[in-house]
């Protein structure tokens, strides 16, 4: 007994930490293995939809924001399974829409405009951003223009939502 609560107590004191993505190496496909553990484990986790007019299988977070009245950034995982790929998609909320020259600006003053978000890349690129400043605690803000709208990620319950999905994202296209 001791011996099996002592490998426990070592396996949570060496797990290893997130690592961050390199975003500049923009690859879409996924491996037979990780997609069989995605879709085996980490489901669970998620609303499953298929898309009526694409064979595309959407995967939402179950814990998500719902909220439309609130300034929110989520990621929705895409799945073709014609072609073994996984594709990240950044959803504003619905009021954050209604707002011109939207982008994020990182802790850095890094900024990504959100209207350039018409390539599946430029969202793997946003997703990346996301995942490395998530993981090194740096704050990101949805700006409209010069105005900063909100501080996005800033509750425990969004910051850990969006470090989920985009840790399960990277996993699943073996970045992780």
């Amino acid at each position: 007994m001791a011996f099996l609560t002592l490998t426990l107590g070592l396996s949570f004191f060496f797990a290893p930490q997130p690592k961050p993505i390199d975003w500049d190496n923009i690859s879409f496909s996924t491996t037979s293995s990780s997609l069989l553990y995605f879709k085996n484990v980490r489901s669970y986790y998620y609303n499953i939809s298929p898309d009526e007019k694409a064979p595309f299988v959407l995967y939402r977070l179950k814990r998500r924001i719902r909220d439309s009245s609130r300034h929110y950034l989520q990621f929705i995982i895409v799945n073709n399974p014609l072609q073994d790929e996984a594709y990240l998609f950044a959803e504003l909320s619905p009021v954050s829409k209604k707002y011109p020259a939207l982008s994020v600006r990182f802790n850095n003053n890094e900024v990504f405009e959100l209207p350039a978000l018409l390539k599946n890349e430029d969202h793997y690129r946003l997703g990346a951003k996301v995942f490395n400043h998530l993981i090194n605690n740096e704050k990101m803000y949805l700006c409209s223009g010069p105005d900063t709208l909100t501080e996005l990620f800033a509750e425990k319950k969004t910051n850990l939502s969006a470090e989920i999905i985009l840790e399960d994202y990277f996993k699943l296209t073996d970045k992780q």
